[in-house]
């Protein structure tokens, strides 16, 4: 992996969790001392915060040498994940309401001084007025004393009650802030190995009438080395050959970022079973070595079954019809290793062309109005990995990246399905994105709408 051209970004990002996860453990100091509950409960924190910084250090060191973690190192980065992702959504929350909190102190000391000189001028002027009313004052004295106790002690219960409603208020500021906690941990239990079955219906000019009904499996972004044994992987050749695929298309990273993570998944790579063969094409992490190692990728795939194609195709043979099916190496955003004129080279344009490109970008870079492929299959999204569901819409950062982060789209008779993978990369989590096997299953379509 060429460490050194994304040391800036990791450096970057480790940085501000590091600030997010010092403001976080100030502000739960300052809320433990201002209730005098016992200082354990911030010192246990602090002690956490700094295992976890220094587990985090550690792995950053190992990713700059390029060094594969054992399996111990793995179970100790997770921890820093459960630690420091949650302080994503709680430290900025903290920070805002500091500043806003600040303003207003800010605006209210204003506010007084301007009070106090204003009063100092009318103090002035009344002074001959306040002697006239003297004998009034008098007067009213007993009265008036009466009175301002009822004040005084309506404005110690108000001042009481405020009290009680900013304690109240700031317990339950607090406890929210456990949510994103719950978040994590659930994602971690039950979403980060939740495989879920897409099943769509595509509808393709160009596709023979006996080949309709012709079931594809789609795999991508298996990320071998986020597995911390081979049972995930086990499970997902498993369900895939349950469905009873005709063809297996997996749209790239198959590693994070060295061929030796290969053995975690190899036995399930080779029990993958369809009628029509296994395909894929490679992604921006498995170009994450030197060449060397990408070869020995390569070699290790190919032996597992995989006909990977780079920048090739294939035109496969099915009830006396001819299925294209071609693949493009990684290109994305700032690297180009694919080239789409090459990967379509002498395809019949009247007979379906699938495209296995992992970057959906390419959708509207290379493909769409410009190539006669019919589909293209793509992944590197993860589908944000990381998101909430809000009125049936989905929230993630993704989104912002990317116009087509998940799932089916179309444009006339050309459609991109984008799958949300299997593995995880980065934060070894899952939060709201189930892993995805696609099943994609061909119709033809005699009319567009």
């Amino acid at each position: 992996m060429d460490t050194h051209k994304y040391l800036p970004f990791i450096i970057a990002v480790t940085i501000i969790l590091y600030v997010f996860d010092f403001y976080f453990l100030k502000s739960w100091t300052k809320f433990i001392k201002e209730h005098k509950w016992n200082k354990v409960f911030y010192q246990l924190f602090w002690g956490i915060g700094i295992f976890v910084f220094a587990v985090s250090f550690y792995s950053l060191i190992m990713r700059i040498v390029d060094k594969m973690p054992h399996q111990i190192e793995k179970y100790l980065y997770l921890t820093t994940a459960i630690w420091y992702l949650p302080k994503i959504v709680i430290s900025p929350v903290l920070m805002i309401k500091d500043i806003i909190k600040f303003i207003f102190k800010k605006l209210k000391g204003k506010n007084l001084a301007n009070h106090l000189v204003n009063n100092n001028i009318q103090n002035d002027n009344e002074v001959s007025s306040a002697l006239i009313k003297n004998n009034s004052i008098i007067n009213n004295e007993l009265s008036l004393y009466e009175s301002e106790d009822l004040k005084e002690l309506d404005s110690n219960y108000q001042i009481d009650k405020g009290i009680s409603r900013r304690k109240i208020l700031k317990m339950a500021g607090w406890s929210i802030a456990g949510v994103p906690y719950i978040m994590v941990a659930n994602g971690m239990i039950n979403t980060t190995y939740d495989y879920q079955i897409h099943k769509t219906e595509i509808p393709l000019f160009n596709l023979p009438n006996s080949l309709d009904g012709l079931r594809l499996v789609q795999l991508s972004d298996i990320h071998a080395g986020s597995f911390n044994s081979q049972k995930p992987m086990e499970r997902v050749a498993f369900l895939v050959n349950s469905l009873n695929p005709d063809l297996i298309l997996i749209t790239g990273d198959f590693v994070n970022f060295e061929p030796d993570e290969i053995p975690f998944i190899f036995k399930s790579l080779k029990s993958l079973s369809a009628k029509y063969g296994v395909y894929g094409c490679l992604g921006n992490h498995d170009h994450y070595m030197t060449l060397e190692k990408q070869s020995q990728l390569i070699g290790l795939l190919q032996s597992a079954g995989i006909n990977l194609l780079i920048n090739s195709n294939v035109k496969i043979e099915i009830e006396k019809e001819i299925l294209q099916v071609a693949g493009i190496d990684n290109s994305s955003e700032r690297i180009k290793f694919g080239d789409v004129g090459k990967a379509l080279s002498g395809l019949d344009n009247s007979q379906p062309i699938i495209l296995l490109s992992h970057d959906p970008i390419n959708w509207d870079r290379e493909v769409r109005g410009r190539t006669k492929v019919d589909l293209m299959l793509s992944g590197h999204t993860h589908g944000g990995q990381i998101g909430v569901e809000i009125f049936g819409e989905t929230i993630t950062p993704t989104r912002i990246v990317y116009k087509q982060y998940a799932g089916l789209y179309r444009d006339r008779d050309q459609y991109l399905y984008v799958n949300r993978g299997i593995g995880t990369v980065g934060p070894p989590v899952r939060v709201g994105i189930p892993p995805e096997i696609s099943l994609h299953i061909l119709r033809k379509a005699s009319n567009l709408a």
